[in-house]
């Protein structure tokens, strides 16, 4: 894979020189998304090595870790990650930028290595909401080649328009706190008093705050047999289509490349590939049946919609980004803002979610709070490295 060049753009690439975007380049993200092995760290790949957090020696979060690290780093103006569960939301978080994650079909997946079919989508990542607005309007569109998007009725939004200062005056915010320390990938990655500081501001700023929200279905023991045999279903075709020259069809062979090349492509091992691989006829498991309308019924139904429902909120405010799981089993957007640094130097968020297709009331939610706070900083990349050259000594 390290040699191969796509034959075409990605839809959402089209879009971008379209629009007179200038594709810089690639950057280095989790491999194959997190799907390969169940301790590589995050940001991390054979090719690339491991991707390190502008902000110092914290978690870069993942998968699309590269993507949000450039940005951070003002390597570019803005990126494009993608997410099956958490993995813009992540990275945006830890490196103190804002990461888009949108409705599952508001954006078209065509050409982007597919992972799930029910959870994939590309989504921006920038250092403001605006810029990340911006980007949003371009990606966002109907893709005849992708059946999700088709449930996006609309031709095209200016994201834009909904940049309100005094967009948090009114809005109806829930606050959700139900989350015990184990959903967090460390104890590090939850501040109270900056997540109590960002509460303050929604209501100093005239939105209508219910906390202490219940999501009924948050803490239920959920499992992860629809994603994997998705994976197994997705990057399976995905192999096979790849060109003949390459020394991979299948996922199979891909473990077998892996092990004979084990000293550079098998670091963190590849648990997870391997359990992947020898699932069969993946798409009519009747776990894989069963877990896809339950996962749609607890999300949904019993998680962010009841919410929205039973308070009547235009959005829900979850502290980091723990609430990426839910919204990606239940398709829905979220986005993440910047709310502030630890006595450490790691970066702080927050994450805004909603219905789906609400990402307009999401963005003018968080332009807002943006706006009103103005938390990020820029990263001090001259002193981070002379520390590493000096440990190098």
């Amino acid at each position: 894979m390290e040699h191969h060049v796509s034959s075409r753009d990605a839809f959402l690439v089209q879009k971008l020189r379209n629009s007179g975007a200038i594709i810089l380049g690639k950057t280095n993200m989790t491999e194959w998304a997190n799907g390969m092995s169940s301790t590589m760290w995050a940001g991390y790949s054979s090719i690339g090595g491991l991707t390190k957090n502008p902000y110092g020696d914290h978690f870069p979060g993942g998968s699309s870790t590269g993507s949000a690290a450039a940005v951070a780093a003002n390597f570019t103006t803005v990126a494009v990650g993608t997410e099956t569960s958490g993995s813009i939301l992540s990275p945006a978080v830890q490196n103190a930028i804002v990461g888009i994650k949108p409705t599952v079909g508001l954006i078209s997946r065509s050409g982007i290595i597919p992972w799930s079919c029910s959870q994939d989508t590309a989504g921006p990542m920038a250092r403001t909401v605006t810029d990340a607005a911006i980007l949003l309007s371009v990606l966002a569109g109907k893709d005849e080649d992708d059946p999700a998007t088709w449930r996006n009725t609309q031709s095209s939004i200016d994201y834009a328009a909904f940049l309100d200062e005094e967009g948090l005056c009114g809005a109806a915010i829930g606050v959700f706190r139900g989350a015990p320390l184990a959903k967090y990938r460390d104890n590090g990655e939850y501040d109270e008093q900056l997540f109590n500081d960002a509460v303050s501001t929604l209501k100093e700023s005239g939105a209508i705050v219910i906390d202490h929200i219940e999501i009924p279905s948050f803490n239920r023991e959920w499992e992860y047999n629809k994603t994997s045999h998705e994976f197994a279903h997705s990057v399976e075709h995905y192999l096979q289509s790849l060109p003949a020259h390459l020394p991979v069809h299948s996922l199979n062979e891909l473990a077998k490349w892996n092990e004979q090349n084990a000293d550079k492509a098998l670091k963190y091992g590849q648990d997870a590939l391997e359990v992947r691989s020898q699932l069969k006829q993946p798409l009519k498991s009747q776990k894989y049946i069963l877990e896809s309308v339950t996962d749609l019924y607890y999300s949904q139904n019993k998680g962010i919609d009841y919410a929205l429902d039973k308070y009547g909120l235009d959005a829900i405010l979850f502290p980091s980004y723990v609430g990426a799981d839910l919204c990606a089993r239940a398709g829905y957007p979220s986005i993440a803002v910047p709310a502030g640094f630890q006595e450490n130097g790691r970066a702080f968020g927050i994450t805004f979610a909603g219905a789906g297709f609400s990402e307009s009331t999401l963005i003018r939610i968080a332009f807002s709070f943006e706006q009103k706070t103005k938390h990020r900083t820029m990263p001090n990349l001259a002193f981070r490295m002379s520390s590493e050259l000096a440990s190098d000594l």
